[in-house]
């Protein structure tokens, strides 16, 4: 699945080979309000970023979508730390990896991968 803006609007290019299903169904619903999330804060600090209301329907939609959190970071975008962190009730990030978005990924990624949560 790849989703993609074209002239303000949101595609979703779903392969052959992918079924729809409720799985993939919430995991479009969460890239839309991620990419949305990211275009509404792009220039808010991190404050201002968890007040926003896309970032509250993010988080109402609960651990089910870590894995897809996790696809985000092994995709760069580092903004989800405190997110995971409320959803797992966890914090993976070693002392020394604060303040270092791409270790403090890592640290997350490698957390999913003792809890199977790979895709």
């Amino acid at each position: 699945m790849n989703i993609v803006k074209e002239n303000q609007n949101w595609v979703i290019k779903i392969s052959e080979e992918e079924h729809i299903n409720d799985s993939l169904l919430l995991q479009i619903k969460f890239k839309l309000l991620a990419e949305q999330w990211y275009d509404e804060t792009k220039y808010f600090s991190f404050a201002k970023q968890i007040e926003n209301e896309t970032y509250f329907h993010i988080l109402a939609m609960g651990k089910t979508i870590v894995p897809f959190i996790i696809n985000e970071l092994e995709n760069g975008k580092n903004v989800w730390f405190n997110i995971l962190k409320k959803l797992t009730h966890d914090n993976p990030i070693k002392q020394q990896n604060i303040g270092k978005p791409n270790l403090m990924a890592n640290d997350w990624i490698e957390w999913a991968k003792t809890k199977n949560l790979l895709w």
